[in-house]
Order: structure tokens, then sequence, then C-alpha cells
């Protein structure tokens, strides 16, 4: 997909896939602008069996670093912040304990 990139445009390289270039603030933002609520991983975070979970949720989870100190403030201040507990996951867990939730919920 990546050899269709053109700066500056966003090209449609396949049905339903695009490819364009933006950071993570600009993709949040488009995404808050089509009505999703965005979700940020984060150990204190409210638990995720406590919280209401809207309709087309999106969730960001860190690599094994973390996501950089200034990075974290900013989505914290954009986002829902939601913890999975007391336990640290790899992200691949992490996605699964996620969808576990999504799918007892029916979302």
């Amino acid at each position: 997909m990546l050899f269709k990139y053109h700066e500056g445009q966003k090209t449609e390289v396949w049905q339903g896939f695009d490819i364009e270039k933006k950071n993570l603030p600009q993709v949040i933002e488009q995404m808050k602008k089509e009505g999703k609520t965005i979700y940020l991983l984060d150990p204190h975070g409210e638990e995720i069996g406590t919280i209401k979970i809207d309709k087309n949720p999106v969730f960001i989870l860190g690599d094994h670093k973390g996501i950089p100190g200034k990075e974290l403030k900013r989505l914290k201040e954009i986002c829902v912040p939601v913890s999975l507990g007391k336990v640290v996951y790899f992200a691949s867990q992490s996605i699964t304990i996620v969808n576990h939730e999504l799918d007892k919920r029916g979302i």
C-alpha cells in the first residue's frame, strides 16, 4: 500500500483502504469529528469493566516502551484513560482483553 503514497494526498489504494501521512493527534482529531470516542489504555485510568464504552470506540495503546511523556500528556487530555487492571500485559494480550470486553457488551 505504501508505494501508492503521494505527499499531501489521501489516496484510496484498495476499496476501503486509504493511505495518507498524518501524526497521531491529527488522526485522533479526525476520529473525534467522525463521532468516535477515543480510549487510551493507561494503568492509571478507570477499570475497563466499570466504564461506559460508546459505539464505534477506538483504543490507543503503546508498545513495550510506552508512549513518550509529552505525547502521553496530550493524549490524556483528549482521550478517556482506561485500565486493564493491575497486571501489565503485552500489546497483543491487551487487544484480546479489550476485544473480549467489547464482545461481552455486544459492541
